[in-house]
């Protein structure tokens, strides 16, 4: 039977000695790793997020839907809360910027933002419906909605009893002084004799909520130096388009007003025959307002890292972007993306002609009025 000898013995435990402290390190680096991959901060991630074809989400009905050979998207980019281990590798890579709270959000929380967005693209929506029917050369109207807060008018620290201290964003006004106000041009109606300083009883269903509930408040001056009254509040764009035929657009947990160029093109390209695109997959990202103009988004570097990564040929961009955003993000593509800038959505439409696309049953004239012209 083999002896083990005094100095083996001795080896092995000055082995064992050296590896404790080792093993120790290795798991306390372990747990920090862990904990930096797992333990949120008060940063949040602007990341590429996905290039998502517009006719996947696009439900018509009672009017002709046309095939199509090319594919319009639509961009998101993501801006989820990071970890410690995030930010630091969110820090080392160009496509991502971290973000502070302040940078995120502003002056509003994260549940206001939220519900401002998902307002936004109610809003963007509808109008893109009505400019996409007005140059199809179809009828399209809008109609008022409800009052809904957008965001409160406040100076300085909060006053009691004034909107800033009573009202949140995305509640709805539904009456006041038990006047109801089903539309938001109701407001300012029953507000045309009020003062500054008076006091009205609102009748206010919360966002999310299906409950409504009383809130005295003070009302306010605007600040154009008038002496009319308002309640102090930035009301959020609830028209409703009125069409000849139905369209719903799922953008289920997608907020925010950039899509709108996006869904205008898809929606022209889904109710026309002939191709709008000329068979090439196409981007698009911008706000679109009822005149047809194009306005500018966050997060542009971000989205044009998403279509690329999609696939897409041409990404039509706002004009109106800072210029040394537009130049930062050409840079960063090269040529691996075309990156074309359109002020309106005739640019945009006249881009797409460029690149073969058929614009010969569009209504000229309710394009023009439709941009404004």
């Amino acid at each position: 039977m083999p002896t083990v000898s005094g100095s083996q013995t001795s080896a092995n435990a000055r082995s064992l000695w050296w590896s404790l402290p080792l093993l120790t390190l290795a798991g306390v680096i372990l747990i920090a790793v862990v904990v930096a991959a797992i333990v949120p901060i008060q940063r949040w991630q602007q990341a590429p997020g996905s290039a998502l074809e517009v006719a996947d989400r696009l439900e018509i009905t009672g009017v002709e839907r046309f095939p199509t050979d090319g594919e319009i998207h639509f961009v998101t980019a993501t801006g989820a809360q990071m970890t410690i281990l995030g930010s630091l590798i969110g820090a080392m890579d160009d496509d991502v910027d971290v973000l502070t709270y302040e940078q995120r959000f502003g002056p509003r929380t994260p549940v206001e933002q939220r519900r401002i967005g998902f307002q936004a693209m109610f809003g963007s929506k509808q109008v893109a419906e009505y400019v996409a029917a007005r140059l199809l050369g179809l009828d399209a109207s809008f109609v008022p909605g409800p009052a809904v807060v957008a965001d409160l008018v406040c100076e300085g620290d909060t006053i009691p009893e004034t909107a800033c201290d009573v009202l949140e964003v995305g509640d709805v006004v539904e009456s006041i002084n038990g006047e109801p106000t089903p539309i938001l041009p109701d407001v300012p109606r029953i507000l045309a004799d009020a003062r500054p300083g008076d006091r009205v009883t609102l009748e206010v269903t919360p966002f999310g909520s299906e409950r409504s509930e009383e809130r005295t408040v003070v009302l306010v001056a605007p600040t154009d130096g008038t002496n009319r009254a308002i309640i102090g509040f930035l009301p959020a764009d609830t028209r409703r388009v009125e069409l000849p035929f139905d369209v719903d657009i799922d953008t289920s947990r997608i907020g925010g007003p950039s899509a709108g160029l996006a869904f205008t093109l898809a929606l022209i390209d889904e109710l026309s025959p002939g191709s709008l695109t000329g068979g090439v997959d196409v981007a698009a990202t911008g706000t679109i307002a009822e005149t047809g103009a194009v306005g500018a988004i966050g997060a542009l570097r971000q989205k044009a890292v998403a279509v690329r990564d999609a696939g897409a040929e041409v990404f039509l961009v706002p004009a109106a972007q800072d210029p040394a955003e537009l130049a930062a993000v050409r840079e960063a593509m090269g040529e691996s993306l075309q990156i074309i800038e359109v002020a309106t959505i005739l640019d945009a439409l006249d881009t797409l002609e460029a690149l073969g696309g058929d614009m010969s049953t569009l209504d000229r004239d309710g394009l023009e009025v439709a941009a404004g012209a």
